[in-house]
Formats: C-alpha cells, sequence, structure tokens
C-alpha cells in the first residue's frame, strides 16, 4: 500500500525513507520505535490527536512488511 503524504512527511521528519520496502530488518526495527515513541508523545486528553492518528496508521504499515 502507498503511503499518505502525511505519513511521508512524519517518516522523514524522524530521519526514515519512505520506501518501507527497502528497509532492513534494522531500520525496521528503528522505525517501528521511533514512531511509537512519537505515537505516544501525542496523546491529548486520553486519546490520540491528528499527529498520534498519522503515526498509529504508519505503524499499521510497518507491521505488514515482510
Amino acid at each position: 500500500m502507498a503511503l499518505e503524504k502525511t505519513q511521508i512527511d512524519v517518516l522523514g521528519e524522524l530521519g526514515f525513507p519512505a520506501d518501507l520496502s527497502a528497509y532492513t530488518e534494522a531500520q525496521l526495527s528503528d522505525a517501528e520505535d521511533a514512531v511509537e515513541r512519537e505515537l505516544f508523545a501525542n496523546i491529548e486528553c486520553d486519546a490520540l490527536n491528528e499527529r498520534g492518528e498519522v503515526c498509529r496508521s504508519i505503524l499499521f504499515e510497518l507491521a505488514s512488511i515482510e
């Protein structure tokens, strides 16, 4: 599945390329950790804000990589 612009932007801000298919196992693990930290940093009033939702969607994409 192709990433949306907001997902690409967040990955870029966190220092990761948008081409998920080129990730090594180490990059994948590092990206998951970084996106998860960003997700938890974007919880407001016990709910994800917009950026947190983008992070959640990125985690689903990363989890689908074989």
